[in-house]
């Protein structure tokens, strides 16, 4: 009983997908992306650790969620490949509105 139960879960656990966590890019300035990578740096103590763990867990979902979704099976190096392009400045700012909002 209990094996067949471990076996009905992972099948269903296959069934679901997950919400595509990413961020859209958009346009900055050249001014206003150093703003943000100064704001960024300029943070310590719990912002930046809540920085530095808003940046990982976003890294990790969407790793995840693009296995699972094999989108860029046919690229060398597939998902792990395509994750340097994952950290652009949109997430940046949301790592900051999410940190410094929280933290105030």
């Amino acid at each position: 009983m209990k094996m067949t139960l471990i076996f009905f879960m992972l099948i269903i656990s296959g069934c679901f997908s997950i919400d595509n966590p990413g961020i859209e890019k958009k346009e900055y300035t050249a001014i206003q992306k150093e703003g943000i990578r100064n704001m960024l740096r300029s943070l310590n103590g719990k912002e930046r650790k809540c920085v530095l763990i808003f940046l990982t867990e976003y890294s990790e979902k969407w790793l995840e969620y693009c296995l699972q979704e094999d989108l860029y099976g046919s690229i060398g190096g597939g998902c792990y490949h395509e994750s340097v392009y994952l950290m652009h400045t949109a997430v940046e700012e949301a790592a900051l509105e999410t940190c410094i909002v929280s933290h105030d």
